[in-house]
């Protein structure tokens, strides 16, 4: 497949750039049309306008997931059901470490996606309501500190461009 990278003078078009708060680089296209690639990091497709302009709008990355969230949320279930306090340790303390080191991926300077976002945030107000129904939880130290992790990675600053296509989507379905 080619790429283009340009379009001919006096074409009004978007050009080819690199995407830094996702990771995603888009082609160049003509004003007025949308693109769309698969997301770099898991499931779902990213979209994109060109305005008539020619400018650029910001990309639309709600229908992308991370893998490891996914991951994340088939643990839940497991806890879920889990019959003895000693598998729920088990697989909250996998909960818990998976969720501290995904969250932590703002090191790489690129954002969560606005849904990783809210499977974390999900995943902490499950994680509180376990520990409150099961205290002797916190008694694991890696328990603890994972949690705490999580609650430091989630709002970094790098994940402002997710948190702001979140709250868009979120006043658009108000209406």
């Amino acid at each position: 497949m080619n790429i283009i990278n340009y379009f001919p003078a006096g074409v009004i078009s978007c050009p080819a750039e690199n995407d830094t708060d996702y990771g995603i680089a888009w082609q160049a296209i003509g004003a007025s049309m949308s693109a769309t690639v698969p997301c770099p990091r898991g499931a779902g497709n990213a979209t994109r306008q060109c305005n008539s302009s020619g400018e650029w709008l910001m990309p639309i990355v709600t229908n992308c997931s991370s893998n490891e969230y996914e991951f994340l949320m088939e643990l839940v279930e497991q806890i879920s059901v889990a019959d003895n306090l000693s598998s729920i340790e088990a697989a909250l303390t996998e909960l818990t470490s998976g969720l501290a080191t995904v969250s932590n991926r703002t090191d790489d300077g690129t954002s969560s996606y606005p849904s990783d976002l809210e499977s974390a945030v999900s995943l902490l107000i499950f994680l509180i309501d376990t520990v409150e129904e099961n205290p002797e939880l916190l008694s694991s130290q890696e328990i603890v500190q994972n949690i705490a992790d999580s609650f430091s990675n989630i709002p970094d600053p790098v994940n402002n461009a997710g948190w702001m296509e979140l709250q868009a989507v979120r006043s658009m379905k108000r209406y």
